[in-house]
């Protein structure tokens, strides 16, 4: 049985494929300066990263099936050590 605390089960399925919500990222992504360092917490199937081809991206989330996700998992309490200060911090979903 899934911990009932866990988003894990809803998010797993995601990876690899394009959200419908991807025009948000895009909006985002033509607010982020070039040559920032972007967390993206939430990361999802990183779709933000391709709208920022001069950036240096970082995600963050409950799946890390994309090689170099950090993983995390508020809702348990898996709060992790970041690598880095980043300039921009996106949390959209």
């Amino acid at each position: 049985m899934p911990d009932p605390n866990s988003e894990l089960h809803r998010w797993k399925k995601l990876p690899g494929t394009v959200p419908v919500w991807d025009e948000r990222n895009t909006f985002i992504a033509n607010l982020i300066p070039d040559h920032s360092t972007v967390l993206d917490i939430g990361a999802g199937s990183q779709t933000l990263r391709l709208h920022l081809p001069s950036c240096e991206y970082t995600a963050v989330d409950i799946i890390t099936m994309i090689p170099e996700t950090i993983h995390a998992d508020f809702n348990n309490n898996i709060i992790p050590e970041l690598p880095a200060t980043y300039d921009v911090v996106v949390c959209s979903g």
